[in-house]
């Protein structure tokens, strides 16, 4: 094949390369001159190390030039760390398309032949000019083809996934022969589709992936059937109404790796090679990161770290297990200083009252109808349509609003974050230093134990100085009437039950006290139904 000589520029350097004649995927002009500065793209100034590079450096004689894919590939890998597939169809699927008009140095161009096919890539340099290789030429810089052999620009940044697809599928063939069991999502109790991917994600990328199949094929990208690399999640259905039912890892070569309920175990086998998968084929994603979520909001960043910790019916106790009501409860307090009721209908009652459309991060979300009547479940929105929950069937987990269950029990969100507890008030700051941590005791008046009266007495000569009675009665006497409407942090509530008991109001409809079964506790009177109808007054001392 004809060669020209073209003098490349580099610095104060001229070196000579050699420029192939015609090709069917573009036409040769005038011999080509690049200048390159500094200004360059990095992908740019790789390309261009290849051109220059003479023939006996690029290959022995009895070897090839690299192929055109391959060239790509490897630029791209050398410049800026993106590992593109090996064939071209592939490579086509990847990054965001450019119009001819726009491209920009280092975007890669793609050509086709006359059945409209893609047979050919290069890397755009500027100025209508690229770089590409062929077996028998190397790597040579070229004008842009002729209209009619142009299929598009590819602009692609980032990971391609390629490498990380790797480490999905490794992860996925190290699970080789774990048990299968419905619902197991562990290595040692063995996994289910939905278990695995989400197992699967978790150890390779560290990856919070949704734990059901209906929920997972809503992350990541879809990837065309033909364009499947190592990684990319496969998502099957067997149901009349078109939902997923089982997935795969793929792992190349028609292969992928997933939980087989026949088999017992995790197993490898093909997909289009197989009748009974190639049939039931549903979609493909290629996930490399999740759906983000704001891990500096305190709330998310609290709530985070209790992922996978039991669901545990009526637990307070994070160490045993948690239930919705006091993961949202315990959450709020860790992260913002915002004692929330216990029980999901009386948390329902709090805050202000958000549209569905107006959700910000921090919001609860409140859903009726699940194990019992009414509102029966919270969680905590994160953004990006998914919330956190502690979950009865899959403990503490993220899901996604739009899951066709919880979206049917969705009843509505209250905003809580302005219920913080105003510590900047003397007598709060001292009431709620105590709050499950000092224990009941009959006639007590210190820390080491405290019976109703004896709290607020301590509390007040605490925290200003101001010698309450010892008994509730006596100090009912003192200070001066409050209106319910008018209470403000620090006055003084009293409660009628078997005996009067005093509290001290925190603001918000939360009162500190003391309880012969919990010691010092924070209750929400307002919709608690024992403490609300034995409200007596409120008096404030000064």
């Amino acid at each position: 094949m004809l060669k020209k000589p073209v003098k490349l520029l580099v610095g104060a350097v001229s070196v000579t390369i050699l420029l192939s004649g015609a090709s069917p995927y573009y036409t040769q002009a005038e011999p080509i001159a690049v200048q390159e500065s500094e200004d360059l793209s990095e992908i740019v100034k790789k390309a261009l190390e290849y051109v220059k590079m003479p023939m006996y450096v690029k290959a022995n004689p009895n070897e090839t030039f690299m192929t055109n894919t391959e060239f790509v590939q490897t630029v791209m890998k050398e410049s800026v760390n993106v590992y593109l597939p090996a064939t071209i169809s592939s490579q086509w699927q990847q990054g965001q398309s450019v119009p001819k008009a726009s491209l920009q140095p280092g975007d890669l161009v793609f050509f086709q032949n006359s059945e409209g096919a893609v047979n050919h890539v290069g890397i755009y340099i500027g100025n209508d000019k690229m770089v590409s290789s062929r077996p028998s030429t190397g790597a040579t810089i070229s004008p842009l083809s002729e209209e009619a052999h142009f299929k598009g620009g590819k602009r692609v940044t980032g990971f391609t996934h390629m490498e990380i697809g790797n480490d999905i599928a490794t992860q996925a063939l190290a699970l080789l022969n774990a048990p299968y069991k419905e619902g197991g999502q562990s290595e040692e109790e063995g996994f289910n589709s939905s278990g695995f991917v989400k197992y699967v994600f978790a150890q390779s990328l560290n990856l919070p992936m949704p734990r059901l199949l209906s929920e997972q094929i809503s992350v990541g990208d879809d990837v065309a059937r033909h364009a499947l690399q190592p990684g990319d999640v496969i998502f099957f259905s067997s149901a009349a109404n078109g939902s997923p039912t089982s997935a795969g890892i793929y792992i190349g070569d028609d292969k992928m790796v997933y939980p087989s309920p026949s088999a017992g175990k995790v197993v490898t086998t093909n997909v289009e090679g197989s009748t009974f998968w190639s049939t039931r084929y549903l979609k493909a994603k290629r996930i490399t990161k999740s759906t983000p979520i704001d891990t500096n909001n305190p709330i998310i960043n609290e709530a985070m770290n209790y992922l996978g910790i039991p669901y545990v019916f009526g637990s307070e106790d994070p160490t045993i297990g948690l239930d919705c009501s006091s993961f949202v409860q315990l959450v709020f307090e860790k992260s913002m200083n915002i004692h929330l009721p216990r029980s999901t209908d009386q948390q329902w009652q709090v805050g202000e009252s958000v549209e569905r459309e107006d959700l910000q991060v921090g919001d609860l979300l409140f859903f009726s109808d699940t194990y019992r009547a009414g509102i029966s479940h919270v969680g905590i929105y994160m953004g990006h349509n998914q919330f956190i929950h502690a979950n009865r069937s899959y403990d503490v987990s993220t899901t996604y609003l739009s899951n066709s269950y919880w979206s049917e029990k969705y009843t509505g969100a209250r905003r809580v974050n302005n219920l913080r507890l105003p510590k900047e008030n003397p007598i709060v700051s001292e009431a709620t230093k105590f709050i499950g941590e000092a224990p009941y005791a009959s006639e007590g008046t210190t820390p080491e134990g405290f019976d109703t009266a004896g709290f607020t007495q301590y509390v007040f000569k605490q925290s200003m100085n101001i010698e309450l009675p010892r008994y509730a009665n006596d100090q009912w006497k003192k200070g001066e009437f409050v209106e319910e409407q008018d209470l403000q942090p620090g006055d003084l509530v009293f409660f009628q039950a078997t005996y009067l008991n005093p509290a001290i109001y925190v603001g918000n409809g939360n009162v500190v006290h003391v309880s012969p079964s919990k010691g010092v506790q924070i209750t929400h009177y307002p919709t608690s139904s024992y403490w609300k109808t034995k409200y007596v007054g409120a008096k404030r001392i000064k």
